[in-house]
């Protein structure tokens, strides 16, 4: 059992780590700091570096009041030891004498420098962890260390219902489980796209914008996993399919950027689709609204994903989806014919079909928007601080 350390200390501190902050650990930060001061706790946030990460993040703008350490600013990971990162975090920890730390994932050198800290000093481990058994292939001696690593933890907080499941495979109790990690400041995302659709012309000066024509969204990186070859794909099959319906094809717009961009722009060319697709390129959090609110149905087509924070945004948006099976989200998020529709990503004629099905007017897509709306306010901030809180607790109760 864990028990707070100096437990009769009036606001004991919680510490919780992401190794970047970007915009989506921000607002859970600071809906955290609010929900954790109503009962008692401190909060701290923990990041490991400031800047070279993969994912062309802003850096976070968190809420006024909200404690924030930085170990390595202004350094990229890559020039960071692990002897160096070690005694940094045992420093800071040491200092801060906090009573748990939520820890982001259990496979990283920073997430187990942190652990082993608590271990050492009696204070509450809490997983924080998107992980689920689909991600990749497993191999049995992994899994048994990763049985072993995460029975160190005291309690968890994980996406969805499939990452639940497996962290219950790797031994942990289910009482000792809550789910909301993956969430999105839904707020933001409501009231910038209705603000938006109320006046899109001030927003046609945006790339990919200038044309009133409908259009599918995605959003992500352009990497393999990522699949927008595959999309790319099916959206020239659903565009012919239209075609033979004698039916008038929506764009699609594609945003974000990474190492597979110029195979993307020469499929685009290969397939003939150039007049109807546009690359938007990396979009800030500021103009993100403006294409979810313009947009007429959103697509996430991965391979794998352990969840999809951008399914997260366009729903807040009041958009229709079409989700992959592969992505996390998919199991909680939507429900076939009520917020979109799933499909298997390798299947190109398949989600070419659910693309023309969104499209035909059949489908009643404010009401689906609606509908997605709906569903995903069980899913924001507020969730990811009330059940961190509940993983805290069941933590400390042993």
């Amino acid at each position: 059992m864990w028990i707070p350390r100096n437990a009769v200390q009036i606001n004991p501190l919680v510490v919780i780590h992401w190794s970047r902050l970007g915009p989506y650990h921000a607002a859970r930060i600071g809906a955290a700091k609010n929900y954790f001061s109503e009962h008692g706790l401190r909060l701290t946030a923990l990041e490991i570096f400031d800047a070279g990460d993969e994912y062309l993040w802003e850096r976070a703008g968190l809420d006024d009041g909200v404690e924030h350490v930085t170990l390595f600013p202004n350094l990229p990971v890559e020039k960071i030891s692990k002897l160096n990162l070690l005694r940094a975090i045992w420093k800071k920890l040491d200092c801060l004498q906090p009573q748990a730390v939520a820890i982001n994932g259990y496979s990283s050198w920073d997430a187990w420098c942190l652990l082993a800290w608590c271990r050492a000093k009696g204070a509450l481990p809490v997983l924080m962890s998107d992980s689920k058994w689909d991600d990749a292939p497993r191999k049995a001696a992994i899994e048994s260390a990763k049985r072993w690593l995460v029975g160190m933890y005291g309690a968890a907080l994980c996406a969805g219902s499939p990452h639940r499941a497996y962290l219950e495979g790797l031994g942990m109790k289910a009482d000792k489980i809550f789910d909301g990690y993956d969430a999105v400041d839904n707020q933001f995302f409501i009231a910038q796209s209705d603000l938006v659709r109320s006046s899109p012309e001030a927003y046609r000066n945006l790339p990919g914008l200038e044309n009133p024509r409908p259009y599918f969204l995605a959003a992500g990186r352009f990497l393999p996993r990522k699949n927008f070859a595959g999309l790319l794909r099916a959206y020239a099959v659903y565009k012919e399919r239209c075609q033979n319906h004698g039916r008038d094809a929506w764009r699609l717009v594609l945003l974000g950027g990474g190492p597979e961009r110029d195979f993307l722009l020469s499929e685009i060319q290969r397939l003939g689709i150039e007049k109807d697709v546009t690359l938007a390129g990396v979009q800030s959090y500021r103009t993100l609204p403006a294409y979810y609110a313009l947009a007429s149905a959103f697509i996430h087509s991965p391979l794998q994903d352990q969840w999809g924070l951008v399914v997260n945004e366009a729903m807040a948006s009041g958009l229709p989806v079409l989700v992959s099976a592969r992505a996390g989200c998919a199991a909680d998020l939507v429900e076939e014919g009520v917020e979109g529709f799933t499909f298997d990503p390798q299947d190109v004629s398949g989600l070419g079909h659910v693309m023309s099905r969104m499209s035909s007017g059949e489908v009643d897509l404010q009401k689906m928007g609606s509908a997605a709306r709906r569903k995903i306010s069980n899913w924001g901030v507020e969730r990811f601080a009330r059940n961190l809180h509940r993983a805290l607790l069941a933590g400390w109760s042993g």
